[in-house]
């Protein structure tokens, strides 16, 4: 009976490996089937291998086809759009224009000139206009819109129109080339004739009061004109800051500023009353000088 029992039980654990061992071989199966299944076949690697190959080509034909220059590429001009696009600009440039004033020229007057507070109102002190960056250089962009507004340019005209004056450019768009063009641009939109002349260019030291070292550099930079055009006889400065102040500082040659300045608020700029003073100043009704230092330029 014992050794019926142990012949019994050696049978069991020899089945038991059997089963184990079978387990095993199959779980082995299963991973290498998994493992195979995942790698992509030759097929289709093959097909992997071909697509990635049209594309290179398609790739490799689109660059040669790519255009070689800048105007490459660019449709055929038309003419007859071409023509047609053109007048119906001149058009709209027209609508936008006012007539050309018709006036007798008189070299002997001259108006000086500036722009901010006077045509193109300020607010808060700020110099506002659009820009763009050229080879590192910041440039004004200026166009036939500028916020030069319709009243100050009407009394721009009023002033021209009754004395036939010169306008000479004292602003500080005179030294920017865009700024200076974008005046002349701007004039031209109202009908009126460009600047004649710039003021010279002084250096710009605004030591102490900043305000009155300005007027007294932008005196000096007057005077200096008048003095290379010894053929005018009237003249008036339009400005927004208190030019009188420079004739408490005067030097040889720096003219009277208070007698000939109409000074405009910067943010209504030029009104008809200030056209009109301006019109007696050019006639020769000066004002009375705020200071009496040496004779009147």
């Amino acid at each position: 009976t014992w050794a019926a029992l142990v012949g019994k039980s050696g049978e069991s654990d020899v089945a038991m490996s059997d089963v184990v061992l079978e387990a095993k071989k199959r779980t082995k199966l299963e991973a290498a089937n998994k493992r195979e299944a995942s790698k992509p076949s030759d097929s289709a690697e093959a097909a992997m291998l071909l697509r990635a190959k049209r594309e290179a080509d398609r790739r490799r034909r689109k660059r040669a086809q790519a255009p070689l220059s800048l105007y490459d590429g660019i449709p055929t001009a038309d003419p007859k759009k071409d023509a047609l696009a053109a007048k119906l600009a001149e058009a709209r440039n027209k609508l936008h224009e006012r007539p050309k004033l018709d006036y007798h020229e008189d070299r002997t007057k001259v108006v000086f000139l500036d722009i901010d507070g006077v045509v193109r109102p300020l607010y808060g002190n700020q110099f506002q206009i659009s820009s763009i960056t050229m080879d590192g250089e910041n440039v004004p962009i200026i166009d036939g819109e500028t916020e030069f507004i319709p009243s100050a340019m009407a009394g721009l005209r009023h002033i021209l129109l009754e004395t036939g004056a010169l306008m000479v450019l004292s602003s500080e768009w005179r030294r920017h080339p865009n700024l200076r063009d974008g005046v002349n641009l701007s004039l031209r939109h109202g009908g009126l004739p460009s600047v004649a002349s710039d003021t010279p260019q002084h250096n710009r030291e605004l030591t102490g009061n900043p305000l009155r070292s300005f007027a007294i550099r932008r005196a000096r930079e007057i005077g200096e004109w008048l003095a290379a055009h010894p053929d005018v006889r009237q003249w008036v400065a339009l400005d927004d800051i208190d030019l009188g102040q420079a004739d408490e500082e005067r030097q040889p040659g720096q003219p009277l500023l208070t007698p000939r300045l109409v000074q405009t608020d910067k943010t209504t700029c030029l009104t008809l009353k200030d056209a009109a003073l301006a019109v007696d100043i050019l006639n020769g009704f000066l004002q009375k000088p705020k200071i009496n230092k040496g004779p009147p330029c």
